[in-house]
């Protein structure tokens, strides 16, 4: 048997080692001195007054080993050690926040690519606007270009319808159309022939006194065609004219006409060659009983060398 040597407490439980009740190192008694010291405990228990005596549940040794083992203190102690091993881990839980600044990379890199495409998609967007805010000018001028044209042939054509009106009283009769296309073909290859010879003054008088239209230029004097054909003339000493393909229409007026034809030229001298060909277009305007050229115009260009 085995003694706490502070409470007296007595055990029968040989592998015991500490004292239950107080934790003091038991030792070992003989049975003699634990039944006296036992029956001391028991009769003693109330005899002293103020005393609290030891507990009667280890004098019954019965009892005692359930008593122990419900007593234990490592199995009651054994959940308080918990709180310890949460501390332990609380650095883990800590330590999240720290890992966030390295997830920020990925989200930085993802914006600035983001970022980039954005401008890149506007400038695209900037190019095609500006592009096609070319085209339209470009179709606009080229539009206005072609409406001013329209125009000043408009412009031009009323001009010399009233100018044909205005030169003549009468109307010709239907009969008349082609007796006035022989004379405007007659006029036309006149005017070839002037040119071949270089003949200046005979070949001015195929010209009204105002031009409607010569090639770009509107409402042009005679003695502008007259200074330019001048220089010509003196320029080369030879002068072929060539006239193809002759269409003229006559209007009803019988005062007005058009001429179109194909032009084949070779001017030379002894510096200079020039040829060419190109269809043109003339107008004409009767007046005092003669046709006279009150517009000259090239329409397309075949060749040119110069």
């Amino acid at each position: 048997m085995k003694r706490c040597p502070t409470c007296q407490s007595i055990y029968t439980d040989v592998s015991l080692s500490y004292c239950l009740q107080d934790g003091s190192k038991l030792v070992v008694v003989s049975d003699s001195a634990s039944s006296a010291d036992a029956t001391w405990q028991i009769s003693g228990g109330g005899s002293r007054a103020g005393e609290e005596p030891p507990p009667t549940e280890i004098l019954r040794p019965e009892d005692m080993p359930t008593a122990r083992v419900e007593a234990t203190a490592p199995t009651r102690e054994q959940p308080r050690a918990r709180p310890t091993a949460v501390a332990v881990e609380q650095p883990h839980a800590t330590a999240v926040p720290s890992t966030a600044p390295r997830s920020s990379a990925p989200v930085v890199a993802l914006s600035v690519i983001v970022g980039i495409l954005l401008l890149t998609l506007g400038g695209l967007i900037v190019w095609i606007a500006m592009r096609d805010k070319g085209r339209t000018e470009t179709g606009v001028a080229t539009a206005n270009s072609n409406q001013g044209e329209t125009k000043q042939e408009n412009a031009t054509r009323t001009k010399s319808s009233t100018n044909s009106s205005a030169n003549t009283t009468t109307q010709p009769s239907p009969a008349d159309t082609s007796a006035a296309q022989k004379e405007v073909q007659g006029v036309l290859n006149a005017w070839a022939d002037t040119i071949r010879q270089r003949n200046l003054d005979e070949h001015m008088k195929y010209y009204a006194d105002v031009l409607d239209v010569y090639y770009n230029a509107t409402n042009v004097s005679s003695a502008r065609v007259r200074t330019e054909r001048s220089a010509a003339f003196s320029k080369y000493t030879s002068m072929e004219m060539q006239l193809s393909n002759i269409n003229i229409s006559v209007e009803p007026s019988g005062t007005r006409a058009t001429a179109t034809f194909d032009k084949t030229f070779d001017f030379r001298s002894d510096e200079k060659d020039f040829k060419g060909s190109g269809l043109n277009q003339f107008w004409f305007s009767k007046a005092s009983g003669r046709w006279r050229i009150t517009g000259e115009k090239d329409l397309k260009t075949y060749y040119i060398n110069k």
